[in-house]
């Protein structure tokens, strides 16, 4: 089953996701290739995070100083 794209969710359910792959990447419970893989798909949402807060920072400096 494919990933699901981070853009379709919310930011705080995608922040949810990226905490508990952390802790399941640190836990130490999963194989090298699981955690590789569930590294790689939450870098994905880290990156996607980041772009869904520069959207929402540009739309609070629009707000702010509106022209």
């Amino acid at each position: 089953m494919p990933a699901e794209d981070p853009k379709k969710k919310d930011f705080e359910t995608v922040y949810k996701e990226i905490e508990s792959a952390v802790r399941d990447i640190e836990e130490g419970k999963l194989s090298l290739s699981e955690s590789m893989a569930l590294y790689e798909e939450t870098m994905k949402k880290i990156q996607s995070s980041k772009k869904m807060l520069r959207k929402m920072e540009s739309r609070i400096e629009e707000i702010s100083n509106p022209s």
